[in-house]
């Protein structure tokens, strides 16, 4: 079924539309805050939110779309909606079984905030610590600190395999909020390749 609001369509099974509506009102709360941020026009924004019954369809969805699949992955938004399984689903894996309403709130806002960085710029190439890192903290997710920073390398191209991946986006991303002005990171969002550039820099910066 199809459940919308102004700036929002959520398809999902029948049985899931309470949850859609407490989704569509988690993101209304938080949109113009988000969108300020990525200097986005509220008028000219639709999303799409796709809502899976089971982990199958969604692991369908991550192969349609070309990308690799793994099992800690509950949410995307690599078709240009959001996608993400039922909080019923995820609590049956592993990885996710003690997930919260709470969290799972934050998980939605988080890839908003991953659409919208889309809208500005979609070049995502060694960046995806970044988008991480701004989907991270901008959604209100709390996240322990890393055991240690990676290599620049690591950071760059082997992002996905890194054990500590999304604590170290959360405490670069930290650093960056607090240290850099707004108008320097968004002109990262707006040209990843002055961030791929500066790389260095932000690193060493973090650990002096």
């Amino acid at each position: 079924m199809k459940i919308t609001s102004d700036n929002f369509v959520v398809f999902c099974d029948k049985k899931y539309t309470e949850a859609a509506e407490q989704l569509i009102q988690i993101l209304t709360a938080n949109s113009e805050r988000i969108l300020d941020f990525f200097k986005l026009n509220q008028n000219n924004i639709k999303v799409n939110i796709y809502i899976y019954s089971t982990i199958d369809e969604y692991i369908s969805h991550i192969k349609q779309c070309n990308q690799q699949y793994y099992d800690w992955m509950i949410a995307d938004t690599f078709d240009g909606n959001i996608n993400i399984v039922s909080i019923d689903i995820c609590q049956k894996i592993n990885s996710h079984k003690t997930i919260s309403l709470n969290d799972y709130s934050k998980l939605i806002i988080h890839e908003f905030v991953h659409i919208c960085q889309q809208a500005v710029n979609p070049d995502c190439n060694g960046c995806i610590w970044f988008w991480e890192a701004l989907a991270t903290n901008l959604s209100g997710q709390m996240l322990e600190s890393p055991k240690e920073l990676c290599s620049k390398e690591d950071l760059l191209f082997n992002y996905t395999e890194l054990p500590d991946a999304y604590s170290i986006s959360y405490f670069l991303g930290q650093y960056m909020l607090k240290n850099m002005t707004h108008d320097k990171i968004f002109e990262y969002i707006k040209n990843p390749e002055s961030l791929r550039s500066d790389v260095d820099e932000i690193l060493r910066a973090v650990l002096n």
